[in-house]
């Protein structure tokens, strides 16, 4: 049975019935009933009109772009403790491309000031809380670029400055030139270098675990067994390549220059004497062959060492003078029962 009866209806309630009329091809009396159809399943599971309205309102919230990735799986929301144990545990280590362009797309950012804007809407969406500033004479194709990343906490700062350095590597050919650490902020000069190039830079300031992370993830057992001996040891053991272990067993003269010149990527006698001297501080230092080695200038080379049997001592300075020699320096010898001092013959 069809009751009609009259009813007024203001303009901002036509408006609000629209959706309904649309749906019902402008039929007022069909848009009325569903009106009535939904206030009574509303009114029916919540008690009130006012209690569907209010659980209506709570529910009412539209998704963010960043609240859709995370129901969809493409991202997640991590603690700030956990986040800043994950940044103190890969310092030193470069993302892999991939996962870079996750986040900064080179074909989809072609100028600084894009690279500016993205960066800091990242840093603001993911609350990252540092602010990204980029400076640039030429905004396309840059020669040099200086970075600033302020505010937040000093691992998020270099966190995300590794993402643009990372980025200039791969889209502009930069590396990093220098970095300067205050209190809250990181300053990042970049420059160009040649197509081809080592990015020198990036390994120093970013990388510089990157390849201790890499030899332990290939070969764990390796090295977990080669850290605990050491540490049972308190570092009381020696590192030497083969040759020169075959000739030490042999009881022959050291001679073989492999370790130092594997490291350095060069022949021995290409290496200037400074860096030649850096070169075996470091190796000899941490390889456990000597405990110290001191540079005076160019004249005077004193190492310090814990041998006392001069058995050892002789065949050790022998090693010395002859890599030396390789090096095109000559040096004689005098020791004591913990310092040889090799001092440059003068012509």
């Amino acid at each position: 049975m069809v009751i009609r009866k009259n009813i007024a209806i203001e303009k901002q309630h036509l408006i609000k019935l629209e959706p309904l009329l649309e749906k019902n091809q402008n039929n007022l009396s069909a848009a009325v009933r569903d009106a009535i159809d939904f206030a009574d399943k509303g009114i029916t599971q919540f008690g009130t009109l006012e209690e569907a309205t209010a659980h209506l309102g709570k529910n009412s919230h539209k998704p963010s772009p960043l609240e859709g990735t995370i129901q969809s799986g493409s991202n997640v929301v991590v603690s700030s403790p956990i986040l800043l144990w994950f940044l103190k545990y890969t310092r030193g280590i470069l993302m892999d491309r991939g996962i870079l362009e996750e986040i900064l797309d080179p074909l989809n950012i072609e100028s600084i000031s894009e690279l500016d804007q993205k960066m800091n809407e990242i840093c603001q969406d993911f609350g990252w809380q540092v602010k990204v500033s980029l400076f640039s004479m030429d905004n396309l194709n840059p020669e040099a670029v200086t970075l600033m990343v302020s505010d937040g906490r000093e691992a998020m700062r270099e966190f995300v400055a590794l993402h643009i350095a990372q980025f200039f590597t791969y889209k502009l050919n930069l590396d990093v030139e220098i970095m300067h650490k205050r209190a809250t902020s990181v300053r990042i000069d970049f420059k160009k270098v040649e197509v081809g190039a080592r990015f020198d830079g990036l390994e120093k300031y970013f990388g510089y675990n990157n390849l201790l992370v890499n030899e332990l993830l290939r070969k764990p057992t390796f090295w977990q067994t080669l850290v605990k001996v050491h540490k049972a040891t308190n570092y009381n053991i020696v590192s030497m390549c083969t040759d020169n272990f075959v000739s030490a067993l042999a009881n022959k003269p050291i001679r073989s220059t492999n370790n130092i010149e594997a490291y350095a990527k060069k022949h021995i006698s290409d290496m200037p004497f400074q860096e030649f001297v850096e070169t075996i501080k470091l190796l000899h230092e941490n390889m456990g062959l000597v405990e110290k080695i001191e540079c005076s200038g160019n004249d005077t080379i004193k190492i310090s060492h814990d041998y006392k049997d001069e058995d050892v001592i002789n065949p050790l300075i022998d090693y010395y003078i002859f890599i030396l020699a390789a090096n095109g320096q000559h040096f004689s010898a005098k020791y004591s029962s913990s310092l040889i001092i090799l001092e440059r013959i003068k012509e």
